[in-house]
């Protein structure tokens, strides 16, 4: 399943080589900022929280930039991203 997308993808008209090219992807959860002492301090069974609901959509970076937006759902016995919506379109 790693590495896979389960949904058809819309054409592009990237050159073949250009498409076979390997990109980062990211979804991320959250984000902080906080005092580097705190990093400095977690151990083993800390909790980080963050103010994001627990609702709310998760964001898909593509080489680290914003990309489209979705919901986790679970695949199996691994997490996946249904995106809901694509930046820009």
């Amino acid at each position: 399943m790693r590495g896979e997308m389960s949904a058809p993808v819309a054409p592009r008209s990237l050159p073949a080589r250009l498409a076979r090219l390997p990109v980062p992807v990211t979804v991320r959860l959250a984000e902080r900022r906080v005092p580097l002492a705190m990093i400095r301090n977690l151990v083993p069974g800390a909790l980080l929280s963050f103010e994001k609901d627990c609702a709310a959509p998760l964001d898909l970076y593509v080489a680290n930039r914003p990309h489209a937006v979705g919901e986790a759902v679970k695949v199996g016995e691994h997490f996946g991203l249904k995106v809901t919506r694509v930046r820009g379109r």
